[in-house]
């Protein structure tokens, strides 16, 4: 693929240190600054094909929440991929940290009207981990419904 921006007119360096061209969390950071969701969405693709398949959490979850309008069955992908990252890790603090992003993913649901496909996914987590104690209260938690809901 070739790098998609103009020659600069710099010496190009001899050893790169991100690795070569092209920058694909940098034209991620661009295309999200520049809120080009096809462009996010295009280098992501990108990124996790050269990257095998590596990047940091906290891009990635930008990626999710720049995309999730146009994409939301991708930003609920990304999003589950990096909570069940987290819960992996077998850690209540990453516990903690994958819930955060499973809310996310839940809104998204949720806002589909795929409640049910929510919850069918939270039951499986459960399953999954269910001799993880701690971990199944914080599923739980994500799975109560509110008692007053807004009218707004």
């Amino acid at each position: 693929m070739d790098w998609p921006l103009p020659d600069t007119g710099l010496e190009k360096s001899v050893s790169p240190r991100e690795g070569n061209p092209p920058l694909t969390s940098v034209l991620i950071e661009i295309a999200i600054h520049e809120k080009r969701v096809d462009d996010v969405l295009k280098w992501y693709d990108v990124h996790k094909q050269r990257r095998k398949d590596w990047m940091w959490d906290n891009l990635e979850d930008r990626v999710a929440t720049a995309i999730a309008r146009e994409y939301p069955d991708k930003a609920v992908e990304i999003w589950k991929k990096i909570a069940e990252s987290h819960i992996s890790k077998v850690n209540v603090a990453a516990y903690a940290e994958g819930a955060a992003h499973l809310r996310k993913a839940q809104k998204i649901f949720t806002h589909l009207g795929r409640a049910n496909e929510w919850d069918t996914y939270l039951q499986q987590l459960k399953e999954a981990n269910r001799r993880r104690p701690r971990l199944i209260e914080i599923l739980d938690a994500l799975s109560q419904k509110p008692i007053i809901r807004s009218t707004r």
